[in-house]
């Protein structure tokens, strides 16, 4: 049965920065929640609070969203539901934990007012249950606004999918997928949230999904109305805001910068195959990631007769931007590391690429020179102050492995948020350090790109050229 829709709230501005600013020449990032109870008000609004902080104010690292902070509007809305938690689609064994097996037990059903759920393996996706995929959309679009009575109808429709039609007005769209639902339950788990009426289905998100919790499992309870098996988030244990803002910072690469994963995930055909995912066809193969602006496949830039790297192909590369900004005598690439993956320095043999069948790509046990650009990239063109700040792996190249595939996939950088997300709850995120993960320079160029092209010359500060320039 579908949720019903519940109280709308006012829509409450979160003026945090740039009092300026109107949500007219703002970017707006909207924070809903999911199984939070009447009495979990104060819980949402600390939620809200420690995650914008640590978006907008955090040191670490030396370029990240604080620079732009002050081209943002933050707003949330808070919607109570009638118990604590979300909803689980899997089984569950004894000990709380979500299992593939449908043998297990099912936990009672919670009537969340937004109507999410966690399914998958080890249940750490979230997505709206059947018939509530527009549950929230509609609640955006019934969201006040009072705080700019000239805006009163405008700011919803920032965060509306957007209809090409003659009467298109300036907002609607906007700001499509800055939305953020917070989820106040136990187990981790973030995702993207498709609209059910996109018309892209390449590219159908228009929400983020993040949980408080850090745990990989319920807290078992006995529901006293139904005597059945339920569970009670321990709201009390909400702290890991480090970890939650990195992870919402993750899954917004997704929907609203058209970033996707840089990590491996399908190591076997039957784990590709349990979420739908059919490896043994190559054109489903690399298609999922062909919309994603930070990852290319083996097809994009290789010569696959002679298997090896197509110089005009990388000329083609979408991270291989001719400037930074006008004026600029740098691109997003060195010329340095295209002329050493074009095979073009004689003193240094080329990155080994492969074309590799199947069964090969899914091992684990792949050659790591094959994955990574080998140590004679950094010895040749990394400079002494990369290495003793541990910055090689900053370097903007190719590097195999992304998209969930563990080859065939390249990514611009060795680490970046899009392929680690974690970051220590006991790191101080008001110091500058380069221990934690942030976005690489390549998705980090292309987030301020769409928000504020004026800032990319201060971006530049932190680029990182082997040559010293």
């Amino acid at each position: 049965m579908p949720t019903s829709m519940p109280p709308i709230p006012p829509l409450e501005i979160v003026r945090y920065y740039d009092t300026s600013l109107t949500s007219t020449n703002a970017k707006n990032l909207l924070f809903l929640g999911d199984g939070f109870a009447q009495n979990d008000g104060d819980l949402f609004d600390s939620a809200v609070e420690q995650i914008t902080r640590r978006i907008f104010e955090g040191n670490n690292p030396p370029f990240s969203f604080r620079e732009i902070r002050n081209k943002f509007i933050v707003y949330k809305a808070f919607i109570p539901s009638t118990t604590s938690g979300i909803s689980c689609a899997s089984s569950i064994d004894n000990q709380g934990r979500p299992t593939e097996s449908n043998t297990g037990d099912r936990l009672t059903e919670k009537n969340s007012a937004l109507g999410l759920q966690y399914i998958g393996k080890n249940s750490r996706v979230i997505t709206q249950k059947t018939n509530d995929e527009l549950l929230i959309p509609k609640i955006i679009q019934r969201l006040t606004h009072p705080h700019e009575k000239h805006t009163n109808s405008a700011v919803p429709q920032c965060w509306e999918r957007p209809i090409p039609s003659p009467t298109m007005t300036p907002y609607l769209g906007k700001d499509y997928g800055l939305v953020v639902v917070l989820i106040n339950d136990d187990l981790h788990g973030g995702s993207t949230l498709v609209h059910p009426q996109s018309t892209n289905s390449t590219y159908p998100y228009f929400a983020t999904a993040v949980s408080l919790g850090r745990k990989n499992f319920f807290n078992l309870v006995i529901n006293p109305s139904s005597n059945l098996i339920d569970h009670d988030p321990a709201s009390s244990t909400r702290k890991w805001w480090n970890q939650t803002a990195s992870i919402v910072l993750h899954e917004l690469g997704h929907s609203s910068f058209s970033l996707g994963d840089e990590y491996e995930e399908f190591s076997t055909q039957s784990i590709a195959a349990s979420i739908g995912i059919d490896i043994a066809n190559t054109s489903n193969y690399f298609s999922t990631v062909q919309c994603w602006r930070n990852l290319v496949t083996a097809e994009d830039i290789l010569d696959i007769e002679h298997i090896m790297v197509d110089p005009a192909k990388l000329d083609n590369l979408k991270w291989n931007k001719a400037q930074l900004y006008p004026g600029s005598s740098k691109g997003l690439i060195s010329q340095r590391v295209l002329d050493y993956l074009k095979g073009s320095i004689p003193d240094l043999p080329p990155l080994p690429l492969y074309i590799r069948d199947i069964t090969t790509c899914m091992s684990d046990k792949l050659d790591s020179e094959s994955k990574f650009p080998p140590e004679t990239l950094w010895t040749k063109l990394s400079n002494q102050q990369w290495k003793n700040n541990n910055r090689t792996a900053d370097l903007i190249g190719l590097y195999e492995g992304g998209g969930g595939y563990g080859c065939g996939i390249y990514r611009p950088a060795g680490r970046c948020k899009m392929r680690e997300s974690s970051l220590s709850d006991s790191f101080d995120f008001s110091k500058r350090d380069l221990r934690s993960t942030d976005f690489c320079f390549v998705c980090m160029y292309l987030i301020v790109e769409q928000i504020d092209p004026s800032v990319l010359q201060e971006l530049d500060r932190y680029y990182l050229d082997p040559e010293g320039r």
